[in-house]
C-alpha cells in the first residue's frame, strides 16, 4: 500500500503517521514500471560509490534520476517507461515467472500529478511495508532508507512535489541478511511465574500457529487487510556454540534496552539422553536468559514414526513455561490411506494426535505453534506428484481445503480454551 497523505499538522516528519484510513489520501497503488538490477548498476559507480552520495547526482547514471536522452548522442542505458510493468502492492516472485526465485535489487517507478488544495497543507508518502530494504526517491531527491519487511514507514514530500510529472522511484532489495534485527514489536501486559505465563495475572495457554507471509489462494505475498483477516481467521534456530551464545546474549541486551517489558524467548537446543536418546532435556546455555523456553520437535516426521512419541520422557529442569515453537509433518490434501502411510492425511493426523499427547506429559507445557497453517512454495520440496515445489506441512492446502490434522488441532485448542478459562 502506497499513499500520499495530506496533513494539517503532525508532531514531526520522522514520526510514523497513524490512523491512515481516516486521513485524506491519494493512492499510488496500481501498475508500476520496474527494472531488475542484479548488479546494482543503477546505484553504484565503478568504484562502488553510491550515485546518491554524489554532490550533484542529477547527471549521474543513478536510476533514481529517471534521465531521458535529450540529444541523439546521449547515453542513457535504462528507460523506466519502456520497461515491464508490475502490480503494487504485490511481490515480484509470484507475478513474474522469471523472478520466481530472484533475490536482489529491483527498481520501481510511478509517475503522477498532484496539486495541494491549500498551500499550508503538508504531504507525506506512506508505505505499508517493503521487503526488505528500500531506498526511496522523489523527483530525483532521496527521501530516505528503511529496513524491515513488515513495518510501515513514511517520508514528508511537501517541498518536493510538483503539480505535474512527479516520479517516485523505490529501490527494493529483498536479499536475506544474517544476524540483523530491525522490526520492533513489544508485548507489555505479560509476565511469568514459574512455569506459568500470566496475562493480567491469570495463567494462560498460548494457542498459536505458524504462518508464512503468503496468500495461499492467490499466491504471492500477503499484503492486504483481507489477506490478514483470512490467514488469522483460519487460524533463528542455530546449534549451540560460543559465537551463538555471544550473539543471542547481545541480542537480548539490545532488545531489553529498547523495551524492558518484552518477553525473551528463543528456539533452544533439545537433546536426548539415556537409552535411545528418549529422555529429552534442554541443556542450551541460553535457557537461563530467556523468560519462556521454546524448541522445535519433529518426532514422527524427521525423528522416527509417530508411535515413538509414547516413548519420549521429558526431563526439563528449568522452572519456566515451555512453548513448542514447531512440530508437524506433511500431507497432500485429499490423499488418504493407512495411518503409517507417509504423505497421507491419515499419517499427518496420527502424528498430530501422538505429538499432542506427548506434549501433555510435559508439566511446563504452556503453548504451541504447529508448523504450519498452509502449504507454501518451497524450492527444496521436489517430490513429483506429492510436493511439486510445495512444502505440504500445512493444516490447510494451497487451495484452502482443510486437512484432517486441521480439525484435530482445532478440537485440541477448543478444549484448551475451555479448560484454561475455568
Amino acid at each position: 500500500m502506497i499513499l500520499l497523505l495530506l496533513l494539517v499538522f503532525v508532531q514531526g516528519s520522522d514520526k510514523l503517521i497513524q490512523n491512515i484510513n481516516a486521513r485524506q489520501i491519494t493512492t499510488l497503488n496500481g501498475v508500476w514500471n520496474y527494472i531488475v538490477d542484479p548488479y546494482e548498476n543503477g546505484f553504484y559507480d565503478y568504484r562502488y560509490t553510491p550515485f546518491d552520495a554524489y554532490g550533484d547526482p542529477s547527471t549521474s547514471a543513478g536510476y533514481f534520476t529517471n534521465q531521458m536522452p535529450v540529444n541523439p548522442w546521449d547515453r542513457v542505458e535504462y528507460d523506466f517507461d519502456l520497461s515491464e510493468r508490475i502490480k503494487v502492492p504485490g511481490d515480484w516472485n509470484s507475478q513474474k515467472e522469471k523472478l520466481f526465485y530472484y533475490e536482489g535489487t529491483i527498481w520501481y517507478k510511478k509517475s503522477f500529478d498532484y496539486s495541494k488544495t491549500d498551500s499550508d497543507n503538508r504531504v507525506f508518502v506512506h508505505f505499508g511495508a517493503i521487503n526488505y530494504k528500500a531506498d526511496v526517491y522523489l523527483n530525483g531527491h532521496k527521501l530516505g532508507t528503511h529496513k524491515g519487511g513488515f513495518t510501515p514507514f513514511n517520508f514528508e514530500v511537501t517541498d518536493l512535489l510538483q503539480d505535474i510529472d512527479n516520479f517516485l522511484i523505490v529501490k527494493v532489495d529483498n536479499t536475506r541478511k544474517q544476524d540483523e534485527v530491525v522490526d520492533r514489536i513489544g508485548f507489555r501486559s505479560l509476565s511469568t511465574r514459574g512455569a506459568d505465563i500470566l496475562l493480567n495475572g491469570k495463567s494462560i495457554f498460548l494457542r498459536g500457529i505458524s504462518i508464512h507471509e503468503e496468500d495461499p489462494l492467490r499466491g504471492g505475498r500477503a499484503y492486504s487487510i483481507d489477506d490478514a483477516r483470512m490467514l488469522l481467521g483460519w487460524a533463528n534456530e542455530t546449534p549451540v556454540s560460543d559465537a551463538r551464545m555471544k550473539f543471542l546474549t547481545n541480542l537480548r541486551a539490545f532488545t531489553l534496552s529498547q523495551d524492558d517489558t518484552r518477553f525473551i524467548s528463543a528456539a533452544l537446543e533439545v537433546h536426548g539422553e539415556g537409552e535411545g536418546g528418549l529422555t529429552r532435556k534442554i541443556s542450551d546455555p541460553f535457557a537461563g536468559l530467556v523468560d519462556v523456553l521454546s524448541f522445535n520437535q519433529y518426532v514422527g516426521w524427521y525423528d522416527g514414526l509417530p508411535d515413538k512419541c509414547d516413548q519420549i520422557h521429558w526431563a526439563i529442569d528449568q522452572n519456566k513455561p515451555v512453548i513448542v515453537s514447531e512440530f508437524g509433518g506433511a500431507a497432500l490434501q485429499g490423499l488418504r490411506g493407512h495411518r503409517l502411510e507417509r504423505w497421507t492425511e491419515d499419517y499427518q493426523g496420527y502424528l498430530y494426535e501422538e505429538n499432542l499427547d506427548m506434549f501433555e506429559r510435559m508439566p511446563q507445557f504452556r503453548g504451541s505453534t504447529p508448523w504450519i497453517l498452509t502449504d507454501f512454495h518451497s524450492p527444496r520440496r521436489v517430490l513429483p506428484g506429492i510436493q511439486d515445489g510445495w512444502n505440504r506441512k500445512g493444516l490447510i492446502s494451497a487451495t484452502g481445503d482443510k486437512k484432517m490434522a486441521f480439525y484435530i488441532m482445532q478440537k485440541y485448542y477448543r478444549d484448551k480454551e475451555t479448560t484454561w478459562d475455568k
